[in-house]
């Protein structure tokens, strides 16, 4: 083969591999990814089918009380929210937002069926970068008020627990204050 013929495949190869490279670059929306606008009962990921049915119904009874300690998500100003199973065999979630503006920001959370849980809320651009590192005890809702800068923000939800599941769920939500 000539010097030619390796050269127009070196160029090939690197086409190749900016093409590839660009490709990974790129953001794929996918079920976690829903506006935080849209999070609601309906539009929850659903939880993973129990095998027994007691403990089915255990969940689906922890999820309406939930929804009741939290209350309706706001028509404006929700920036993330999520509520998930904890404990047993299910930890937590973790969930990253997009914060539209610097301000202050209200930070809900609650559980039911377990003692308690662990939120851990975070900003990369704050010093320290943790704004929210608290457990808190289930059946009533706690609050926080942060000061949140633009910019991605992550939060953890769990439940340090092994074992059997317990039907414990927990839930957050980030709004604008006032909301």
């Amino acid at each position: 083969m000539s010097g030619l013929g390796r050269t127009r495949q070196a160029r090939i190869l690197l086409a190749g591999l900016l093409v590839s490279g660009s490709i990974a670059g790129c953001e794929y929306a996918t079920e976690r990814d829903t506006p935080a606008d849209a999070v609601s009962p309906a539009t929850r990921r659903p939880a993973r089918p129990a095998e027994d049915p007691a403990l089915a119904a255990r969940i689906a009874s922890n999820r309406v009380k939930l929804d009741q300690l939290l209350g309706s998500a706001p028509a404006t100003g929700l920036v993330l929210a999520d509520s998930v199973l904890v404990g047993g065999q299910s930890l937590g979630s973790s969930k990253t937002g997009q914060v539209p503006a610097a301000g202050h920001y209200t930070i809900s959370f609650a559980c039911i069926g377990a003692p308690d849980a662990q939120l851990t809320v975070s900003q990369a651009n704050q010093a320290g970068s943790e704004i929210v590192e608290t457990a808190f005890d289930c059946g009533e809702v706690s609050e926080h008020v942060a000061d949140l800068k633009r910019g991605p923000i992550q939060a953890q939800l769990l439940r340090l627990e092994s074992g059997q599941p317990s039907g414990a769920v927990a839930g957050f939500r980030i709004t604008s204050r006032g909301r």
